[in-house]
């Protein structure tokens, strides 16, 4: 059961001009956090890369990290070992012709599920890619989603048999893939509203569905087709990025930004639906998507700062929401990151000057 609690909001004291200045983090009055330990970044992709969004999962020995090119659009991966070495080469998963858009990637526990999003005149469509453990492509592509005539967002979790995907179109909606990626079955209605920020997070044996809509965190669990909605988190003001979301394997920390730029943070049973009061933070103005991962002791999260310096910063919550030392530089430029934990460690990716760079967090 989780307890109802509420923690005070916590001041930070921030500088920049012209939207370029450093900002100056004073949470406590003792300086940058000593709760973490970051790697020196290391370059992932070739030179002459134009990479984008990357992605990255933990595989119980390693780690795999995904990117779209964007010299033709394609999605290209490489394997790391535990300590970040490179095993073997960059591999190409798609070949779309230029029309291929960001990844979503997924470990089943023995195989790679790569869903990569393109779009030929109106209609858009969902390809699943399956690589096994070696980087080696299994079976055939196939398509993961009926054409719909917009552009997709979506997102894609494992649920310990197959795959939860949902999507928006002129609606939310999601659908059951077998392992293959294959959709089971017809699509099932989750909003009618067309809710931009939504994602799935696998919890199996089943998957959790979250969305920001009517300035509401809503999420619902999602299992053999059935849809069980939970009470929404009210938010405080309208939700300006999407929400950041972990699993803990009982649990789900919740992060969410509100105008004007106040990071909200709370812990949600998404089998009963009771959550913990939000906690919330104020942060700086220009702040995206919170990213939120769980580790043994609690969660990490990673902050973007655009123009400003550093514009990555590390958090950590323990397990109850209540934040954990002070937020940490992680880079003074860099964009589109991802993280996931995996070992002892947090690992994240992240876009500087079109490469793909990679820092480990030691908690």
């Amino acid at each position: 059961m989780l307890a109802l609690v509420r923690y005070s909001a916590v001041a930070v004291v921030f500088v920049f001009a012209c939207g370029c200045g450093r900002i100056a983090f004073d949470h406590d009055g003792s300086g940058l956090s000593p709760h973490v330990e970051i790697t020196p970044p290391v370059t992932l992709s070739d030179p002459g890369t134009l990479g984008g969004c990357p992605v990255i999962v933990w595989n119980g020995d390693g780690w795999t990290v995904a990117w779209n090119d964007a010299r033709d659009h394609d999605t290209y991966f490489v394997r790391l070992d535990a300590a970040g070495v490179k095993q073997g080469g960059i591999v190409r998963v798609s070949n779309l012709l230029n029309l291929g858009s960001c990844p979503s990637l997924v470990w089943t526990g023995s195989e790679y599920l790569f869903e990569i999003a393109y779009q030929v005149c109106t209609d858009s469509f969902i390809e699943a890619y399956r690589f096994d453990a070696r980087g080696a492509l299994l079976g055939s592509v196939s398509s993961a989603s009926t054409p719909v005539n917009t552009r997709l967002t979506w997102s894609i979790g494992w649920n310990g048999s197959g795959f939860h995907l949902t999507w928006n179109d002129s609606t939310l909606r999601f659908a059951q893939l077998d392992p293959t990626g294959r959709p089971i079955g017809t699509d099932f209605l989750l909003s009618t509203t067309a809710a931009v920020y939504s994602m799935v997070i696998g919890t199996p044996p089943g998957s959790v569905a979250i969305w920001s809509e009517d300035k509401e965190v809503r999420f619902a669990t999602l299992a053999a087709g059935a849809v069980t909605y939970k009470m929404p988190i009210a938010a405080t003001g309208s939700i300006s990025q999407p929400v950041g979301a972990a699993w803990t394997g009982s649990e789900l920390g919740l992060a969410w930004l509100t105008d004007p730029f106040h990071l909200w943070f709370a812990v949600a049973d998404p089998a009963t639906g009771e959550t913990t009061d939000p906690d919330e933070t104020t942060e700086t103005i220009g702040q995206v998507r919170p990213l939120v991962a769980s580790y043994p002791s609690g969660f990490g999260m990673v902050l973007t700062y655009p123009m400003a310096v550093p514009s990555m910063m590390f958090a950590l919550r323990d397990a109850s929401g209540a934040k954990v030392g002070n937020a940490t530089s992680l880079a003074d430029t860099g964009t589109s990151p991802a993280f996931t934990f995996g070992g002892d460690r947090f690992a994240v990716v992240y876009v500087v000057d079109n490469q793909i760079q990679l820092v480990f967090v030691k908690p």
